[in-house]
């Protein structure tokens, strides 16, 4: 007897494989499932990134940015390192954009440590010595 898996059935399986880090961003961001579940599907389809340690890595960058990352305007350059064409492996273009984007924040932290440091709080600026 041969067993026979039909498409729509693999399809299912592949969605199923998704569901722990779906429920996980879904409850880290406060966000509906749903919506998790089509922006990883979104991302999956678009940049074609379907190995399940690549999608844990677009969570972590979404638990820091949202659900939608890429498609800000504010963050133009996230979408143009995963459609990167010059990196054909889509694992390293993935990689790329998590270490960028690590380091980003590393360098905001930084900068929030020096304005602390300056005076800077809250917006208001440190006063002119001129006056």
């Amino acid at each position: 007897m041969t067993l026979t898996i039909r498409n729509e059935q693999l399809a299912s399986l592949a969605e199923m494989m998704y569901e722990p880090i779906v429920l996980e961003l879904s409850r880290d961001l406060a966000a509906n499932p749903d919506a998790v579940r089509q922006f990883l599907r979104r991302i999956r389809t678009t940049y074609r990134i379907e190995s399940l340690p690549d999608v844990a890595l677009i969570a972590q960058i979404a638990r820091i940015h949202g659900v939608d990352f890429e498609q800000s305007p504010a963050n133009a350059w996230m979408q143009a390192m995963l459609s990167d064409s010059e990196v054909f492996d889509v694992s390293r273009r993935v990689l790329r954009l998590e270490r960028e984007v690590q380091r980003r924040k590393q360098v905001a932290e930084h900068n929030g440590e020096i304005d602390e440091i300056l005076g800077i709080r809250n917006g208001s600026q440190c006063q002119d010595i001129r006056a």
